[in-house]
């Protein structure tokens, strides 16, 4: 019989490691929604756009456009859901490893890359799926990212040399921590449930004939730079 101990990765993990995947999990699940509302059958649009064609009545054919946009709602609210839960995730698993006094060897690994799937990744596809889709969008969006993986490379070549024994962790954090970026988090969610949009689909101009959302995509780049840079900041 073949022997499953290969595959025994899982029960190495701690407590601790757990609630980083949960964190992981969190900000794949929330791209996932990001793609379900993006991902809308071509079946439902050309049923609703033929039955629009065959009402007469503006009112009705006002209220089938809103029940044709209305079905995709729910992905965005489970989105915008999965971040805060990942930033308490996020937060427990490092206080849960000190409570224990049990250190993982991948516990730094994991953190790293959930970070960079949950606050680097997802909120640039959250801005993507509201509307900020211009060529020059898109290379902010990425300008983030990247700087969400290098600001956590940096932290793990330097973690070692700023750890404070007394303190069980890091001093201070050296740029803005990737996780500020729900901040632009909270901005995508005031534009979509209280602004109609505005921010990421009607304030715009071409630039070189492509779209460019300004207010949305320079505050990401904007953010990049404060991940980057050689700002400390108090560890919380």
């Amino acid at each position: 019989m073949r022997s499953w101990s290969h595959f025994n990765l899982f029960r190495e993990f701690s407590i601790a490691d757990w609630v980083t995947l949960l964190n992981a999990f969190c900000g794949v699940s929330a791209i996932l929604f990001c793609l379900n509302y993006l991902g809308t059958s071509v079946f439902v649009v050309l049923t609703f756009f033929f039955v629009q064609l065959s009402l007469t009545n503006p009112r009705q054919k006002k209220i089938c456009r809103s029940i044709g946009n209305d079905h995709k709602l729910p992905y965005l609210d489970m989105s915008f859901f999965m971040f805060p839960i990942a930033l308490i995730a996020d937060i427990m698993d490092g206080q849960i490893a000190r409570q224990l006094k049990k250190k993982s060897i991948y516990g730094g690994d994991l953190d790293s890359l959930s970070d960079v799937i949950s606050f680097g990744v997802a909120p640039c596809v959250m801005a993507f799926t509201l509307g900020v889709t211009g060529m020059w969008d898109g290379v902010c969006l990425c300008f983030n990212a990247l700087c969400g993986v290098s600001r956590l490379a940096r932290f793990n070549a330097t973690a070692e040399t700023m750890h404070d024994k007394k303190l069980g962790r890091v001093a201070h954090f050296e740029g803005l921590p990737i996780p500020g970026n729900l901040l632009l988090v909270v901005m995508l969610a005031i534009d979509h449930y209280f602004l109609n949009y505005f921010l990421t689909q009607k304030f715009k101009f071409r630039i070189l004939g492509k779209h460019f959302h300004p207010i949305v995509s320079i505050l990401y780049v904007v953010f990049g730079f404060l991940m980057i840079s050689k700002v400390k900041i108090p560890h919380w």
